[in-house]
């Protein structure tokens, strides 16, 4: 969404972490969620209208989500205030994706070759805050991976860094990020501080927001493009990624 919006006027987000709807609302514009969790299955449902197009999108996550390993973690922020998050990467997906607009083409999943990141963050963070994010989510020619690494960390072992082989989570430590500020569209290199990760990011796409209301002020980037590089474990495991789409983030906020 374009419109700015402050202090989270039209918004209405679910208590639940699973289950129940979130909205977003600012005059003709709108973005709405439903999410739906039985014993086996999940469900989302997107529906997103703006000027001049839409988009709706029914997607089921393969088996029990829950079943892998989330990353769950309770940290404090560098001014000790409580923080929580929740990840998992690399989940299979099916489902479909249309645009209620124009030629209204019409794209299907498949869960051989797409893969989903389950993403809840809750906390108090402090006033100035500021981070650098890589998500992933892939099939290799060896495992389902997924990625999810950030930058900076309050704690090098109690932080939500982690990566996924086949459902199976792995504790990652502290990530190092390496970009250019003048040109975010450059090459990014992402890699874990002991070398085992080690990625090359180029970006294809961007979306960017800036936003100033006096005490109140973010500076957010958010790039779609395509990792390569490879995972290598302490084991002996070499999972190599090549050409794979993803998300990288920098977002500096006053909040």
């Amino acid at each position: 969404m374009d419109r700015k919006v402050l202090f989270g006027a039209g918004c209405r987000i679910s208590d639940a972490l699973h289950q129940g709807s979130g909205q977003f609302e600012r005059g003709n514009d709108w973005i709405r969620m439903d999410w739906d969790r039985t014993q086996y299955s999940e469900s989302l449902s997107i529906l997103m209208k703006q000027q001049y197009q839409s988009i709706e999108a029914e997607l089921s996550l393969i088996g029990d989500p829950l079943g892998s390993q989330p990353h769950q973690v309770v940290f404090p922020s560098f001014k000790q205030r409580p923080l929580f998050t929740q990840k998992l990467a690399g989940i299979p997906v099916s489902g479909k994706i249309r645009g209620l607009f124009k030629d209204g083409k019409e794209y299907h999943l498949d869960p051989a070759v797409s893969h989903a990141v389950i993403d809840h963050t809750i906390g108090y963070h402090d006033y100035h805050w500021c981070w650098r994010w890589a998500s992933l989510a892939c099939r290799s020619e060896s495992a389902v991976i997924g990625v999810n690494l950030v930058e900076p960390v309050t704690d090098p072992e109690i932080n939500e860094n982690a990566i996924w082989i086949n459902g199976r989570r792995i504790v990652v430590g502290e990530a190092v990020f390496e970009y250019s500020d003048q040109d975010l569209m450059a090459g990014w290199t992402i890699r874990s501080a002991d070398d085992l990760i080690q990625l090359q990011f180029k970006p294809i796409t961007r979306r960017r927001e800036d936003l100033n209301f006096g005490i109140v002020q973010s500076c957010f980037t958010q790039l779609i493009g395509l990792y390569n590089g490879q995972i290598r474990l302490p084991s002996g495991e070499n999972h190599r990624i090549q050409q794979q789409y993803g998300l990288a983030e920098k977002h500096a906020a006053r909040w």
